[in-house]
């Protein structure tokens, strides 16, 4: 194919070429699965060799016939081969977790667990309160009195049979403090941003976010008034977070995007909004958040993962990262929410408008009993944060939707009797989100 061949022309035989692979390699499936499949794509490979020029709609045809016919037979014959390789993954990465754990207690003479004992590190970090309200931009959680009578539920874990009451609730914190001090870690400013050194280790941050974690440290690590740990507790959290985005340049910035700081402002204005449910202390906009690392983010405000969270009443933003997965499981967790509360509770949830297919998130959320409202915001004519906010140039920050954006109001009738989405405050919404 390397004589007159066209980009269009490209994407097809880059297709079949992944298709004949499957069909070779696979070792799953049965005959009737992979003659489809090969059937298909001598096809489709014919006509290539045959016709020298034809228009793109002839490819595009041609394209989207090799899908329809090939792509339910190809996700059948890979499946399992995909659920193999995703548990193996999750099995190193549990036996992994399992040792780093007991070095930890081995580094710090720590009492021993046997393996099946250690729980995962996100269970390590939950408070002792179970659920929490928020009004009035304070937190507020459901505790338990320390005499209160327990017994053991069905599933291993202790119930109580007293009534809760509200009390306050605080950031996440290791629930044992380190007993040696944290290494000193080399701080230098170069120009407008900032760089931070440990063990050959480098990371750099813009000045101004360095001021807003400080800032988030102070109020959160009062205890820590000289900041003797804030440089190595900055440190820890940007190699946390640039393990997570990737080591390659704007790799990964998706999972951490946010919305302008227009739109945040309508939603604190208008919806009374004061917490985030999905950020880090690098993107939040309120000084209390949900964020996925309550080890590293505590200290700078977070409330820990927001599956591990539990309002009772409050006015909540919710903008996940764009994973199938996580967005249904937000959902499951908002509509329990929502069922188990009589207090005035509120999310207003920004997913992408995906619509080929639509994602099981999306299908809930329109059919849920608990929706308001919903409202679009076109492709192309609004903008997003970029998750490298903190290390890119200020006329790089905002990068351009490609994609409508979906808005909805969850809210139970308590919540929406304060917080409702009226034609006003939808239109201030629009207005703050459309890009002018």
């Amino acid at each position: 194919f390397s004589v007159g061949i066209t980009p269009h022309c490209m994407v097809d035989v880059i297709y079949l070429s992944t298709f004949t692979c499957i069909v070779s390699s696979s070792r799953g499936g049965s005959a009737a699965q992979r003659k489809p499949i090969k059937w298909s794509t001598e096809e489709a490979l014919q006509w290539l060799r045959r016709s020298q020029m034809y228009t793109k709609e002839e490819f595009e045809s041609h394209l989207d016939h090799l899908k329809a016919q090939c792509g339910p037979h190809v996700k059948e014959l890979v499946s399992q081969s995909v659920d193999e390789v995703c548990i193996k993954m999750v099995e190193l990465a549990d036996e992994e977790g399992k040792t780093l754990c007991q070095e930890h207690r081995k580094l710090f003479q720590l009492p021993s667990h046997s393996p099946s004992e250690l729980k995962s590190p996100t269970e390590r970090f939950l408070p002792m309160s179970r659920s929490f309200s928020l009004s009035n931009s304070e937190v507020t959680s459901q505790t338990e009195e320390e005499d209160v009578d327990t017994e053991e539920g069905v599933d291993g874990r202790w119930t109580y049979d007293k009534a809760e009451h509200t009390g306050p609730c605080y950031q996440i914190k290791l629930n044992r403090p380190i007993p040696c001090s944290l290494p000193l870690v080399a701080v230098e400013k170069e120009g407008e941003r900032v760089r931070l050194s440990y063990n050959n280790v480098s990371h750099t941050v813009n000045q101004t976010y360095f001021d807003k974690l400080e800032m988030l440290y102070r109020i959160h690590c009062p205890e820590d008034e000289d900041l003797m740990d804030f440089d190595a507790r900055v440190w820890c959290l940007l190699t946390r977070y640039q393990t997570m985005f990737g080591v390659k340049l704007h790799e990964g910035s998706g999972l951490q995007g946010s919305l302008p700081l227009s739109v945040f402002q309508v939603l604190k204005e208008q919806f009374s909004v004061s917490m985030e449910c999905f950020a880090s202390p690098l993107n939040c906009y309120f000084r209390q958040y949900c964020s996925a690392f309550a080890d590293t983010d505590g200290y700078f405000g977070s409330r820990g993962p927001l599956l591990q969270f539990f309002p009772v009443s409050g006015s909540f933003e919710a903008n996940p990262p764009f994973s199938e997965e996580l967005m249904e499981a937000m959902v499951n967790h908002f509509e329990a929410l929502l069922e188990a509360s009589d207090k005035p509770l509120s999310f207003i949830v920004f997913i992408p408008d995906w619509r080929d297919p639509p994602t099981p998130a999306l299908v809930r959320m329109e059919n849920s009993k608990f929706k308001q409202r919903q409202h679009k915001i076109p492709a192309y004519e609004h903008e997003y944060r970029s998750g490298h906010q903190h290390v890119v140039a200020e006329n790089e920050v905002l990068y351009k939707a490609v994609h409508g954006t979906l808005v909805f109001f969850l809210q139970n009738d308590a919540g929406f009797g304060l917080w409702g989405p009226t034609e006003e405050r939808i239109a201030a919404l629009t207005k703050a989100f459309i890009r002018q």
